[in-house]
């Protein structure tokens, strides 16, 4: 799937979502260029079953902050760099756990390499973020050397 084929239209599939994996710096840029279309949001909201709280708490803004953003129909740059970090972290978990109940459960439960607290609690900041991805990439591995 080519990077610029994302920015106008949303996510539709669990395969879309997939394809996106690995997601390059320079892919993700290119998808973000003046801010990510709402549109995308919107479609990745469908297909991982994330909600309007959960995308708030991510991106750390208000249900009016939101509703602004939507009617404008575009994301602010900030907050769109945040959800490509979240959908390479989908991407990448929905390609490790080969399914996306599997690896939406997993989000959610008290995790022990995470200090049992649940993966879904990191989103909210950058370093989260990092933590979460390198945590899926370590599990990757171990999986791998196997």
């Amino acid at each position: 799937m080519k990077a610029d084929s994302l920015s106008g239209h949303a996510l539709q599939s669990f395969e879309q979502i997939r394809q996106l994996h690995p997601l390059t710096e320079e892919n993700a840029m290119a998808i973000v260029g003046d801010g990510l279309h709402f549109a995308v949001l919107e479609g990745f909201m469908d297909v991982t079953d994330l909600n309007v709280s959960t995308i708030c708490y991510a991106l750390n803004v208000t249900g009016g902050g939101y509703r602004a953003w939507r009617d404008r129909g575009v994301l602010p740059k900030p907050a769109s760099n945040i959800i490509m970090q979240l959908v390479e972290i989908y991407a990448f978990g929905y390609s490790h756990f080969g399914h996306r109940r599997n690896f939406n459960g997993w989000m959610l439960e008290p995790n022990l390499r995470l200090g049992m607290i649940p993966p879904m609690s990191l989103i909210s900041d950058e370093f989260g973020l990092k933590e979460l991805s390198l945590t899926l990439k370590r599990m990757d591995a171990l999986i791998l050397e196997v």
